[in-house]
């Protein structure tokens, strides 16, 4: 179930619901990141489909997306929602270092100082943990995992970086489930 603490692009009470579980350090994600924008600009301006998104950071695999994960969501609570999904997008858009992440906040419209302040604290670090532990409940063993939820709750899950004509027949059939 969404909650208070999710962080959701498009209408929270849409029709659909995409749940993506997802590490920024993952080259699939970051193709998959490209496909859910083009459905939200598809779908989110009628207010069908929202996109919510949590962290899946792959620790042994990526050895900075957990950070990176921890980063986002203290962008998200110095920044609000646009903040968080303008971060994502720029850390999805390139190569970001530790080292570049005030500036990309700062770029996102978040205090550098209350930001490196967040990150060096480890605030949201229990957050990542529990959205790490949803993702391997809803049966997740790699990144992007995505749920489909349909008007009458069906479920259909996504592995993967599936391109858009995918995507797009998922959310087609779940907007039919009444």
């Amino acid at each position: 179930p969404l909650s208070a603490d999710d962080h959701v692009l498009g209408n929270p009470n849409a029709e659909v619901t995409i749940i993506e579980f997802s590490d920024t350090d993952c080259p699939f994600c970051k193709t998959f990141d490209a496909t859910m924008r083009q459905i939200m600009d598809d779908y989110g301006p009628e207010g069908n489909v929202a996109w919510v998104y949590r962290q899946f950071p792959l620790d042994s695999l990526h050895p900075d997306a957990r950070a990176k994960a921890e980063a986002t969501e203290c962008v998200a609570a110095l920044g609000g929602n646009a903040a968080f999904w303008e971060f994502l997008g720029t850390l999805f858009e390139g190569p970001e270092t530790l080292a570049d992440l005030g500036t990309l906040a700062a770029a996102a419209g978040v205090d550098q100082t209350a930001f490196q302040t967040c990150l060096d604290s480890k605030q949201y670090a229990e957050n990542v943990t529990e959205d790490v532990a949803a993702a391997m409940k809803a049966g997740a063993r790699g990144t992007p995992y995505t749920v489909i939820i349909a008007p009458n709750g069906e479920e259909t899950v996504i592995n993967g970086a599936q391109p858009y004509d995918v995507v797009k027949q998922a959310v087609e059939t779940a907007l039919l489930q009444k």
